[in-house]
């Protein structure tokens, strides 16, 4: 009886490309299109834009540039089937190289059942069980290269693993970022902040499994976010993020988001993704607790798949 994987291999992509919101394509390690954190998924994944924190690593290094402070994020959502995704991200603030970041993302798939085929060749399903797993660990660097223009780097180790078969991929990231502060605001005489962010992500070799090869998930992304400031004396603050994402697997989609800000303590998101099947909406919220010389930010992120699932993604990060 010869034993094969593509059927589990094609499942795995199917659950990885729902879980990111997209129809299946032809690509591997789908996972790394799923936006970790809590933020940016409460936010319609609106993120290429987004700067001063670690988890801009994991959407555009360049926003890396604006972190003034070290921090460190981690989170955790679950899916349907029993997928657990993970990620954990680490910047910092450096005098000589520019600033620099760590991360890790990862998608488990729990235990899958094993297909054969028997000697008429028909697929049946064995009673073993087989493993399976994605993840990437990475490396950033970013910096300013004027008062309002940022360029950052990931450089990212892919491993895939299914039962037995392993699979090994390099890849890159590369971003860049503009800043225009201070910018005159759309309503009333207040202060806005209006950032720009170009991202192509996930430029690298391709995945082997059981003599197929699979491209990992190439995109390009464009996008910006626009704060306004002073409202109400600083107790109130907006922002509106908008953008726009080109696979190699898919056309153009739209990803919007809206974030209300009160004291700079309590955040309420709202996203809306265009062009999605299942996740065409999220909601979510933050908490920022201020301690003696640092800050502990909590964030919650609600993103419904349709009929299939609801995902409960939850973020902590810790700044000093």
């Amino acid at each position: 009886m010869k034993k094969n994987y593509i059927p589990v291999i094609i499942f795995i992509l199917v659950l990885s490309l729902r879980a990111a919101g997209a129809d299946p394509g032809t690509s591997a390690g789908d996972f790394l299109r799923i936006t970790p954190g809590a933020t940016g998924p409460a936010l319609g994944n609106a993120v290429v834009s987004m700067d001063q924190t670690a988890e801009a690593l994991f959407h555009n290094p360049a926003g890396l540039s604006t972190l003034d402070r070290t921090e460190f994020a981690l989170s955790y959502s679950r899916w349907m089937n029993d997928l657990n995704f993970m990620s954990l991200a680490f910047g910092s603030k450096t005098e000589e190289t520019g600033n620099v970041g760590l991360g890790f993302t990862g998608l488990f798939y729990g235990d899958i059942p094993v297909v054969s085929l028997d000697e008429s060749g028909q697929l049946t399903q064995t009673a073993r069980m087989a493993g399976a797993y994605d993840f990437a660990v990475m490396a950033a660097i970013a910096d300013q290269t004027a008062k309002t223009f940022s360029m950052g780097i990931t450089a990212k180790l892919i491993f895939h693993s299914l039962d037995d078969e392993r699979s090994t991929e390099l890849a890159i990231d590369a971003g860049t970022g503009l800043h225009v502060r201070s910018a005159q605001a759309l309503i009333g005489p207040r202060t806005g902040n209006l950032t720009f962010g170009l991202a192509l992500q996930n430029i690298g070799s391709k995945a082997r499994f059981d003599s197929e090869e699979f491209d990992l998930p190439l995109q390009l992304k464009l996008g910006a976010h626009y704060s306004l400031l002073n409202l109400e004396q600083g107790i109130h603050m907006a922002t509106i993020y908008l953008d726009a994402v080109k696979s190699v697997t898919e056309g153009v989609k739209i990803n919007s988001g809206l974030e209300y800000g009160f004291r700079q303590i309590i955040y309420l998101r709202a996203g809306v993704k265009a062009g999605n099947d299942l996740d065409t909406y999220s909601l979510g919220a933050g908490l920022n607790v201020p301690l003696k010389s640092s800050f502990l930010k909590l964030d919650y992120a609600y993103v419904p798949y349709g009929s299939l699932a609801v995902s409960h993604q939850i973020s902590l990060r810790f700044t000093l």
